[in-house]
């Protein structure tokens, strides 16, 4: 079952909304124009999953380049409330980003340097510049870490993995419990194909 909200009592879910492609490229290309710091943890979220929580402590340190991960291109690890999450890199031009951002940087540097909520105040302000907040009601990095999660799931299922591993595969990669079915994921992931 899907736990019961505080916010919503009356079984309508807030953050449901995934951001298309062509609104985060826009969103980047306005944060990147604006020397934004917030463009690097939109990247982080859109690439790995990340939520601003995870974006604004991410260290460069946090980013391993030289282990292969599942897929042969690194992985991300860092521990939060006392669990450790490992998100494998999925693709050569995300390793590609994380060696750029990660360039130059000792092991604790961060590799945003703003809060969350700055985040969060930033992606709103980008999003309401372009007029497409009114598309994303209620959520802001969220849509962008449910833009990754599909994207996760379509390379998995593009690859052979039965729905079933598939399952099992994003979940991972999200931070999410194992045991996370599918009504569960759906949460995250629209087109479970």
């Amino acid at each position: 079952m899907i736990p019961k909200s505080q916010l919503t009592t009356k079984d309508d879910r807030r953050r449901t909304k995934t951001m298309s492609k062509d609104d985060f490229d826009s969103i980047m290309d306005k944060a990147k124009a604006s020397g934004s710091k917030a463009a690097i943890a939109f990247e982080l979220a859109a690439r790995f999953g990340l939520r601003p929580a995870e974006a604004a402590r991410i260290k460069a340190g946090d980013i391993h380049l030289e282990h292969s991960g599942k897929r042969g291109f690194g992985q991300i690890s860092f521990t939060e409330m006392g669990r450790t999450r490992n998100i494998a890199i999925m693709t050569d031009d995300d390793r590609d980003f994380a060696q750029d951002v990660t360039e130059g940087k000792n092991p604790e540097d961060l590799l945003v340097g703003i809060k969350p909520e700055a985040i969060d105040k930033r992606l709103n302000r980008a999003m309401q510049s372009l007029y497409i907040r009114d598309k994303y009601p209620n959520v802001g990095m969220h849509s962008i870490r449910r833009l990754y999660a599909q994207k996760c799931w379509d390379e998995y299922r593009n690859e052979g993995y039965s729905v079933k591993e598939t399952i099992v595969l994003v979940n991972k990669q999200l931070g999410l419990g194992d045991t996370r079915n599918r009504q569960l994921l759906s949460c995250y992931v629209d087109n479970m194909w």
